[in-house]
This record gives structure tokens, C-alpha cells and sequence, in this order.
């Protein structure tokens, strides 16, 4: 079996397409404030943040695996979406929120897409909903960008994101020859359609990409790699597992902003996690729009999944604290 172990190329790169600036990050600590304490699940699966709602989802329940929260309410106001084969059930759910208050769901096995207008949504009442027979199944990611626009991430494509007008774009941290691209290149997707720019973030190692809008087309903007070691076997990267890459992504006014343990500080073995909760990293990293890490922000806590609204610079995290909570943290400016 040929075995090839490297220091990852990817310490090469802040590249000729990066915009870093090589300048010292700044690393404070924030107590967050708790918002909403009343989050029941084995392990909640995605926040999501638009103006005063937020969005939590259950993947371990059938019924009910998305609830709308209030924000200024502080309170839930109703649960939905259903797994089943039902004409308004989804085999394997996925959700994002876009801009304008609506929770997208693409079913990733099945061909099927709704749209719930959750900024009419009333306490008690499932929002309206638009469903649509759509090719959808083995999308991972899947966002609204614009009016009838939509890009998502198929990590088995020549390409890994599409538009729907059908722009394929974008390349793959390894590129196209390794065979094991869905495994090693999931991720987080993100769009900011106030400074047209998109992001990818991989979640089992330390890699990000912008890529800026141009009309109807897609530019890479600029990529970030950070060091990891790795095998190749059998046409397969092999990764080392001790670190991992942005285990979550979000976009706020001035940052982009992911979870990421700052091993200088915390030098856990990720590889020895498992379903600990209490070995969550507690650290948000904020990086600009040219890929500079400004901050690594230490929030005292672990911390499962962040959100955020482009409007602002505000963070919404589930966090431990023992149980599960949403907190928010109004990141300096």
C-alpha cells in the first residue's frame, strides 16, 4: 500500500489568491448572555438566525424537527417538518435560512424542496409553506442567495457548488483526483448578499475559500489552508483526525465567523471528542472578508453550533452551560 505522509501543502498557501496580511491576532475573552434555556434534544442539529427569529432543529425526532424561536419573546412559537414519505414529509431533512425570513428544506435523500415563510409565522401555527418536486437528493448544502436563486454543495460533482441558473463552480481542497471528496470535503456554506460574496468552510480540516459574485458567475476570491497531516492511500486522503478544521460557519456584518478550538491554548485530541459535550471548543475565530484572522474570541463555555445575521455583528451560539442553551455574544466591532 503506497503511503505518503506530508506536511500539507496547504502551509504554503496563503497563497497568491490570499489576501492575508500576516498581521497578530487579537485574542479576547466575552461572557455571552443566555437567551433562550429551554432546549431539549440528544444534540441539536442547526441554528439559524434571521432579524428576531432563530431556528433550532432535532435530527433524532420525527415530528416537529424544526422549532421557531422568538427572540425578543425569548420564547418557542411553533415546531415542524415531519420525516416520513408523505407528499409534506422529508425522508432525510436539511435547512438553511435565508435573508427574508424563509426556512428552506431539501430533503438530501429524495428529490423535494419547501419553502416556510416563518416571518408571518404565529405562535401555534405551522408558517406557509411552498412545496416543490426538485432535484435535490445527495445536496449536503443547500441556501438561498437571491430571488429564485439558490446554490448548493454536492461534494460528488466535478464541480462542488451549483447555481440554479447553472453556474458550476469552485474546487475541492484536494482537488479532483482524490476518490473520497464527499467524506473529506464536507463543509458549511454561506452567502452575504450585501458584499456578494460566498464561503466554504471544511469542517475535518483547516481549509476556507470566498468566492465573489460577478453578475451570474462565481470567482474564486481568495483561499486560506492551514497545516494538517495526512496519508494517501489508495487514491484516498488518510486525515490524521487530532484537529479539525470550522466545525461551524457564519456570517455576520463585518466577520466571517467560525468554531474552531484554538489548539494553542487547548490542545485537546479531537480524535478523543466523541459525544463529550464538555470538550467542545469555546472559541470563535472572526476573520475578515480578506481572510485575516482578527480575533480568536474565548467564550468560556462550550460551544455546538453559531449563527448569525449579516445585518449585524451578533453571534448566536448553542452552547453547554450544563444543558443546552442559546446564548449571544455582540462581537467588537
Amino acid at each position: 500500500m503506497k503511503k505518503v505522509i506530508l506536511l500539507l501543502q496547504f502551509c504554503l498557501l496563503l497563497s497568491a489568491c490570499s489576501y492575508n496580511e500576516n498581521m497578530e491576532t487579537e485574542r479576547i475573552t466575552m461572557e455571552p448572555t443566555i437567551v433562550y434555556d429551554n432546549i431539549e434534544s440528544r444534540m441539536p442539529g442547526m441554528l439559524m438566525v434571521c432579524g428576531e427569529f432563530a431556528v433550532w432543529t432535532d435530527p433524532f425526532v420525527t415530528e416537529g424537527q424544526s422549532h421557531i424561536l422568538d427572540l425578543k419573546e425569548k420564547k418557542e412559537i411553533g415546531k415542524f417538518v415531519n420525516v416520513g414519505n408523505g407528499p409534506k414529509e422529508f425522508i432525510t431533512p436539511a435547512f438553511s435560512l435565508s435573508d427574508d425570513k424563509e426556512l428552506i428544506v431539501h430533503d438530501m435523500n429524495g428529490d423535494k424542496m419547501a419553502i416556510y415563510a416563518i416571518g408571518n409565522a404565529q405562535e401555534g401555527q405551522e408558517p406557509a409553506g411552498s412545496f416543490f418536486d426538485k432535484k435535490t437528493q445527495g445536496l449536503t448544502r443547500l441556501i438561498k442567495i437571491g430571488n429564485n436563486d439558490f446554490i448548493s454543495f454536492d461534494p460528488n460533482s466535478t464541480f462542488p457548488f451549483q447555481t440554479a441558473n447553472g453556474h458550476n463552480f469552485g474546487k475541492y481542497p484536494f482537488g479532483n483526483e482524490i476518490d473520497n471528496n464527499y467524506n473529506v470535503s464536507q463543509g458549511n456554506i454561506a452567502y452575504n448578499p450585501d458584499k456578494k460574496i460566498f464561503v466554504y468552510s471544511t469542517i475535518s480540516f483547516p481549509y476556507m475559500a470566498a468566492y465573489k459574485k460577478e453578475k451570474d458567475k462565481f470567482e474564486l476570491l481568495w483561499e486560506q489552508k492551514g497545516d494538517l497531516d495526512y496519508s494517501i492511500s489508495e487514491n484516498k486522503i488518510v486525515l490524521d483526525k487530532k484537529k479539525k478544521g470550522s466545525m461551524e460557519l457564519a456570517l455576520t456584518k463585518d466577520y466571517i465567523v467560525t468554531l474552531q478550538r484554538d489548539y494553542q491554548s487547548d490542545p485537546t485530541n479531537e480524535a478523543k471528542v466523541g459525544r463529550d459535550f464538555t470538550k467542545l471548543p469555546q472559541t470563535l475565530f472572526l476573520y475578515d472578508y480578506k481572510s485575516n484572522l482578527r480575533k480568536i474570541v474565548d467564550l468560556g463555555m462550550p460551544v455546538l453550533r453559531i449563527a448569525a445575521d449579516i445585518k449585524n455583528n451578533v453571534v448566536y451560539a448553542i452552547v453547554v452551560n450544563p444543558d443546552f442553551m442559546i446564548a449571544k455574544c455582540e462581537l467588537p466591532d
